[in-house]
């Protein structure tokens, strides 16, 4: 037996498969449909999604195996992870590689094998999807392109969820890449300095980091299941949902306020939040992410400042009668002076360490481009230290090279005309750092007054890990899309307008319609009026909330068609915004289970009901007869003379005659009644609704032996016969099973036969 070694990526691999959290996870019905669907279509006793560890095997969906695992060492799929290309083996007992494998000489006995690799959005190979059969086989290029497509769809899955992952990896990164540049790492969400998160169009969280937690005193768990309007001060939720109402409109991009919070422990927490909207390609809102700065200190330092302010104005008050009172009004004076410029000294102080200590980045130039002030944050950000910076051109330190030309024109623009088109906007711009590096940041400029000229001042921080975000999420619409059209799968999604916005590949080809031709349209000016006549009801109860599942046939010129439909509902903040269309053509399942259901009821020869649907429709004669208090008759018939003319002229002609014997019978009937073939040249006829159940029975057993009384003519010759009938009558007040009340007419018939064949007779009732 050849055991697979490990992949050239193994450990990679590895750490991955356990990152997915997919090992030892429970059943998901994602998964069990696929390998329900590979066991069903390509007809196999076994279909398995198996995910290779370390050391072996896990099956996270399995069809047709009892086990949950096996060692690597006798996986097939270990060896199939090593190729793009699907493994496929035909008979294992023929191949070296698994010819003494226990998987093949013990349970479960394989002989046949095929496995196509799932992987990675970056190309890992993380486990299979494959089939199994107990016998060798070969695949047609069909076939493989069916297991292909559902290994895709498996993939699709576990992309899915890495993309996840790695969103919520990417948005874990935050502004801790600023306070530690001079390492030059770039902090994770997790860590960083302040509150990140992003929440769902109605306010609930979806991920919280670790600085929010703490700047709220909640759990993560505890929080995610509640709202942000459950922690916001009742004094600031109006202003925050109406600007939130304002941004889901399109009004404004993004919005900053300060607001309070309410903490755990029930006290208040104030923070500045930033908010921006993460939309769809139809500009559909998605979610927010915010951006939640701890600013409580600060508020407590104005709290205080504003307390000393009152005091100072009190205490001056207060000095001021004393001087009025002692007519010291120079005195008076000379010590509001005072205090003044200790307060505006003050005020100058905490403005300094408000600066000094700020999250964003923030720098002063004159008029000369010469910086003036540079805080902390500064040295962090561009890894140049205030002594260092300080005096310097800002743009022989932080502009690149290729911009520098650009920003002395615009400054020198401003100095001869007032002309400034980028003073008090929010700035996407470029920055460099000491080493050279250059690096996306957010920057709004302002103009102030000065005695000495014009002074430029700015805030500014790093967006690096923003942008990346906006390309991943981008990135994941884009795979989305492609995926989406190419499923075998008619996927759209209609507005509660009933308009499209959006169809997938093979929506549009099963309608013959464009994207640019369905998109905005309502569902009745795309589809022909007899469908949409089809589909109103359905479409009326989904836009009302609840999930529609149906079946629907369209026929067009060449062929009728069968889809498998499912409406769901898009309900947000109770209220249905649209829904989703799931198609699916089963228009061969159909015709497989209607060949099958006749192959089981319908006799091959007459095409009259066979022994299985005669005691079905038996035993609802007989509920009924209880129910109507009315009384049927049973016949048994048993063809006088078919085994001579059989024998004389071959089975040919006894098919023929019994065909004849049954048509003549159904001719003989009601449409109502029940014409069924026992078995060779046995019929059966069950009568319903009689009023005298002998009379009218023996009467139609008459009817019948005069319609057999004439030759059946074949190839020139005249074939003579009779039959013997049984009848045994029913009354409602009896209480016996069809296959009882079968054997007392069979029995009756063979009274018949002894008496001379070709003749009825009647069971007593006993």
């Amino acid at each position: 037996m050849l055991i697979a070694g490990p992949t050239v990526d193994e450990e990679q691999r590895i750490t991955l498969l356990k990152a997915l959290k997919l090992l030892d996870s429970p059943p998901e019905e994602i998964f069990d449909r696929i390998t329900r669907l590979a066991a069903q279509v390509l007809q196999v006793p076994i279909a398995v999604i198996s995910l290779i560890d370390r050391d072996r095997q896990w099956f996270k969906s399995r069809v047709g195996l009892d086990v949950a695992e096996t060692p690597r060492d006798y996986a097939f799929c270990a060896h199939a992870i090593h190729s793009p290309q699907p493994l496929i083996v035909a008979d294992a007992l023929q191949d070296a590689r698994f010819a003494d494998n226990p998987m093949v000489l013990g349970d479960p006995h394989i002989r046949f094998y095929a496995g196509r690799p799932i992987f990675s959005s970056t190309g890992i190979a993380l486990g299979t999807l494959c089939i199994i059969d107990r016998r060798p086989r070969a695949l047609s290029a069909t076939e493989i392109q069916l297991l292909e497509d559902l290994a895709a769809l498996a993939q699709r899955e576990i992309v899915q969820r890495e993309a996840t992952q790695l969103s919520a990896a990417i948005s874990a990164q935050s502004d801790r890449a600023i306070q530690e540049s001079e390492a030059r790492f770039q902090a994770t969400f997790e860590y960083a300095a302040v509150g990140i998160a992003m929440l769902d169009v109605d306010g609930h969280w979806l991920k919280v980091n670790r600085k929010l937690c703490e700047l709220l005193g909640y759990r993560e768990e505890d929080l995610l299941k509640i709202t942000f309007a459950d922690v916001t001060h009742p004094q600031d939720l109006d202003a925050d949902l109406e600007l939130v109402k304002r941004i889901v409109a399109g009004d404004i991009a993004q919005y900053s306020l300060e607001k309070r919070y309410i903490r755990h422990d029930g006290s208040i927490r104030w923070a500045n939040l930033s908010v921006s909207l993460q939309r769809d390609h139809f500009g559909k809102p998605l979610y927010f992410i915010s951006v939640i700065a701890d600013i409580q200190a600060r508020k407590e330092a104005e709290a205080s400042l504003r307390i000393l302010k009152l005091e100072l104005e009190d205490r001056v008050q207060q000095r001021t009668r004393q001087l009025q009172e002692t007519n010291a009004m120079l005195s008076q004076a000379n010590e509001q002076q005072r205090r003044s410029e200790l307060s505006l000294k003050a005020g100058a102080a905490q403005l300094a360490a408000v600066l000094e200590t700020a999250q964003d980045a923030y720098l002063c130039i004159d008029s000369a481009g010469t910086i003036k002030q540079w805080n902390r944050q500064a040295e962090l950000t561009f890894g140049w230290s205030s002594e260092e910076a300080l005096g310097r051109r800002l743009d022989e330190m932080i502009v690149p090279v290729q911009y520098r030309a650009a920003h002395r024109q615009g400054m020198e623009r401003f100095l001869l005309t007032g002309e400034a088109r980028v003073l008090n906007k929010r700035l996407e711009l470029v920055a460099m750092r000491r080493d050279g590096s250059l690096f996306p940041i957010e920057i709004r400029i302002a103009l102030l007054p000065s005695e000495h000229g014009h002074l430029f001042c700015a805030f500014l921080h790093d967006i690096t890990e923003r942008k990346k975000i906006a390309e991943a999420l981008q990135d994941s619409r884009n795979q989305l899309h492609t995926i989406a059209n190419n499923l075998p799968v008619q996927i759209a999604y209609i507005d509660a307008e009933q308009k499209f916005r959006f169809a997938n590949e093979a929506y549009r080809t099963a309608f013959n319609l464009a994207p640019e031709a369905i998109i905005g349209h309502s569902l009745a000016e795309m589809l022909s009026a007899k469908v949409y006549a089809g589909i109103k009801t359905h479409v009326e109860k989904v836009l009302s909330g609840q999930r529609e599942d149906f079946e629907i046939t369209f026929l067009d010129a060449e062929q009728e068609s069968i889809l498998s439909v499912s409406y769901i509902p898009d309900i947000r903040e109770l209220a249905v915004t649209g829904f989703y269309v799931m198609a699916q053509d089963i228009t061969t399942r159909k015709a497989l289970e209607l060949s099958l259901q006749r192959q089981a009821t319908q006799d091959a020869l007459t095409g009259l009901p066979n022994r299985r649907a005669l005691l079905a429709g038996l035993a609802r004669a007989v509920a009924r007869a209880h129910r109507s208090s009315e009384a049927i008759s049973i016949l048994f018939l048993d063809l006088d003379g078919f085994k001579a003319i059989n024998d004389r002229y071959g089975h040919d002609s006894g098919d023929y005659l019994l065909k004849q014997f049954a048509q003549r019978l159904l001719a003989c009937v009601r449409a109502t009644d029940i014409v069924a073939r026992l078995a060779g040249d046995e019929f059966v006829i069950v009568l319903e609704g009689l009023g005298d159940g002998a009379a009218e029975a023996q009467a139609i057993a008459a009817q019948i032996l005069n319609a057999m009384s004439e030759p059946v003519e074949l190839n020139g010759n005249h074939l003579a016969f009779g039959t013997s009938i049984g009848i045994y009558v029913l009354h409602a007040s009896d209480s016996t099973d069809p296959e009882q009340l079968i054997a007392r007419a069979d029995r009756a018939m063979y009274e018949a036969k002894r008496g001379g064949k070709n003749r009825i007779f009647l069971a007593s009732a006993s």
